[in-house]
């Protein structure tokens, strides 16, 4: 793991960089999907940034009416950037990281 800081509103930032170069996804459960998603939305939500679901988390929800069977991801989309890059300190300290 890589110990990583950057600057946020004049701030420094360290976060544990969890992700190295090479990083292979196994399918998640969809109880843990459904975990990952939970948490998504409501730490989004306490940062007033809008998403909403894409590819095959959006597939899934319409067509399976839940995570597709052997889903590696969740897939969300955010059009805010500034507004997420400005939150990430709080996304971090309340787990928004690798689960």
């Amino acid at each position: 793991m890589k110990t990583t800081t950057i600057i946020i509103n004049d701030k420094p930032f360290t976060y544990q960089n969890e992700v190295g170069d090479s990083y292979l996804f196994e399918p998640m459960s969809p109880e843990n999907g459904e975990k990952i998603l939970d948490l998504t939305a409501k730490l989004l939500k306490d940062c007033g940034i809008p998403f909403f679901l894409a590819f095959g988390t959006l597939l899934g929800a319409v067509r399976e009416g839940y995570f597709i069977k052997g889903d590696e991801d969740v897939d969300i989309v955010i059009t805010d950037e500034e507004k997420l890059y400005n939150s990430l300190p709080y996304l971090y300290e309340h787990g928004f990281r690798k689960m």
